[in-house]
């Protein structure tokens, strides 16, 4: 998570964006009331926007002190910042819509009075709509399938005690890569898909500010960061949206957790667009699935490899719609392999195409929210995506 998460804590101007009764209300939660009586800040017993001390905040939500600030208060700064957001507003309503909870009412209410004022009446609220959020802006995965030789899989349904296990294993991992002690896994079930989300911290970063007497004030943060790690139950694959250096462990902990072998997952690559080297001078094959339906091939990219051994991706000028190809090849003859290509795909009908850019190997990159599993079905049947037949079934209780 930015930096930028913590905007709306980081002036007094920005602190007004919260009615003086919510924000006074936040502060004298418990543990949060002591703190900002051991920082000397006195809050009024009646909170008007004359009274609050507007200035002095700021520093009690930007300067974190290890071993004195709570480490609760960054987390729901980060989640409230997140959530007054227009989209995440939109997702906190509906959240509290259906769990049954009512968010107090006062005039001249913000989307930042609302966040803080759900967190104030029930945190885990607030973490369950932005997991959500996060979860639906993914837009880029690393697709993993079984490895090779594995034909049948057993799958386990992890329980709320092997989730805790997995988190202080990452938690472990993560301390020993100098990203802080705590990683929490929220499990969430969608169809053929298990998704977790997972919420770790970073390394430390400095950050340095200007007092109003001139003097240079240090802070160091540990960032919130977040995973996104998905398990396909139906074809055995797992993608993941993480950092590269963090895909040998996910990969290592989430075979052990859906499996009991850590070694399951593989790193065979599973997009292949070689097959847009047999397109020749005819219309263009693809087949519509489920209301996606491609409208053309608007770009691509090829490698070239030089005497020396160094190989160079171009960008290829030809382009592929469902009207007669030109004359020349679509992947030229001395093109060693075709590195990526983008897409223009109709997700619905009547719908704007939208591109959707994939690479060689494991990685695709979708427009817009909920895509990849739209489109993984059509990748597979034109020959895109490789498949292979996997016995499935239930591993024994």
């Amino acid at each position: 998570m930015s930096a930028d998460s913590r905007k709306a804590f980081s002036h007094a101007e920005e602190l007004t964006k919260f009615h003086p009764e919510t924000l006074h209300g936040f502060l004298m939660q418990e543990p949060y009331a002591e703190y900002v009586k051991r920082r000397g800040i006195a809050l009024p017993e009646h909170p008007t926007a004359e009274s609050m001390p507007w200035k002095l905040l700021p520093e009690l939500f930007m300067r974190i002190v290890e071993g004195e600030t709570p480490p609760d208060l960054v987390r729901d700064i980060v989640l409230i910042a997140e959530m007054s957001k227009p989209q995440g507003h939109e997702k906190l309503k509906a959240e509290a819509s259906v769990r049954g909870i009512e968010i107090p009412d006062i005039e001249g209410r913000t989307l930042h009075d609302y966040a803080m004022r759900a967190c104030m009446v029930d945190r885990k609220l607030l973490e369950s709509a932005h997991s959500r959020v996060v979860l639906e802006r993914q837009r880029a995965f690393d697709y993993y399938p079984p490895a090779a030789g594995i034909s049948e899989a057993a799958i386990r349904t992890p329980k709320a005690a092997d989730i805790r296990a997995l988190e202080k294993r990452l938690s472990m991992w993560f301390h020993r890569d100098n990203m802080g002690r705590a990683a929490t896994v929220i499990p969430y079930e969608f169809t053929d898909d298990l998704w977790f989300l997972i919420r770790h911290g970073g390394r430390m970063e400095m950050f340095s500010d200007v007092q109003d007497d001139g003097k240079l004030d240090i802070h160091f943060i540990r960032q919130l960061h977040y995973d996104v790690v998905v398990f396909n139950r139906r074809l055995g694959e797992l993608k993941i949206k993480a950092p590269d250096k963090l895909h040998a462990s996910y990969l290592f902990h989430f075979g052990e957790l859906l499996t009991g072998d850590s070694n399951f997952f593989g790193k065979r690559e599973l997009f292949d667009l070689e097959r847009l080297r047999t397109f020749g001078r005819h219309h263009a094959p693809w087949r519509t699935v489920a209301d996606v339906e491609c409208c053309g091939l608007v770009e691509m990219g090829y490698s070239i490899r030089h005497a020396a051994g160094r190989t160079d991706t171009r960008r290829s000028k030809t382009c592929l719609t469902n009207a007669l190809l030109p004359s020349e090849d679509l992947v030229p003859a001395f093109a060693e392999r075709v590195e990526y290509a983008v897409f223009s795909v109709r997700f619905g009908r009547g719908g704007k195409p939208r591109p959707v850019r994939i690479k060689a190997g494991r990685r695709a990159n979708y427009c817009r929210d909920n895509d990849s599993i739209a489109l993984e079905e059509w990748l597979r049947a034109n020959g895109f995506m490789l498949s292979r037949e996997l016995s499935i079934h239930a591993a024994a209780a």
